[in-house]
């Protein structure tokens, strides 16, 4: 099916478009700072990150890589 190439060709003109149409528009400064939406002080939807011990290959993740 072409249907794939099509929406490809038709998102990829849109795009050049709107570049050619955004490429010198200067950023308006704001007067105060936008801030960050919480809700009772926590920040909603954030994951912790974490690091893992290289010589426990596997720890934390349900045995995989165990030797």
């Amino acid at each position: 099916m072409q249907l794939p190439n099509t929406l490809g060709f038709l998102f990829g003109i849109i795009q050049m478009v709107m570049y050619l149409m955004y490429r010198n528009a200067t950023p308006v400064a704001l007067d105060e700072p936008v801030k960050v939406q919480e809700s009772n002080g926590h920040i909603v939807g954030a994951v912790k990150m974490g690091t893992i011990d290289p010589n426990h290959a596997g720890a934390g993740l349900g045995g995989v890589g165990k030797v």
